[in-house]
């Protein structure tokens, strides 16, 4: 049975190809195409750069799955911490917003994380 770090690790490895693409999705979107060039660049750069975050901490927790001891250390604690704090305050802002999917998952990966990271180790 996998642990609850693997399974966070796979559940952020499929909210990070989901978030890829659902930002091609938005980014066709004419309002988008008509932002000028530097608030188009930047939304563009930032969405991806937010894929590559959720990436970064997929593999972070398949690391940890494979290692929890690590856990132990007071930055790798922090860092599943900020891992957590950053999705659910997206979750919010995204819920604020109306954009209800992304806040739902979002949020239970922030959730998911927490536990993990937290609770299970």
């Amino acid at each position: 049975m996998p642990s609850a770090l693997e399974i966070t690790a796979a559940a952020l490895l499929f909210t990070s190809l989901g978030h890829t693409v659902n930002g091609r999705d938005w980014q066709s979107h004419a309002s988008v195409k008509a932002l000028p060039q530097e608030q188009r660049t930047c939304a563009r750069t930032g969405w991806f750069q937010g894929s590559g975050f959720i990436l970064i901490a997929s593999l972070l927790n398949y690391y940890w799955s494979k290692n929890p001891q690590v856990l132990q250390d007071p930055i790798q604690k922090t860092v599943a911490g900020l891992f957590s704090a950053i999705l659910g305050v997206s979750s919010v802002y995204y819920a604020a917003n109306g954009v209800t999917a992304n806040s739902v998952v979002t949020a239970l990966t922030s959730a998911l994380q927490a536990y993990s990271a937290f609770k299970a180790n």
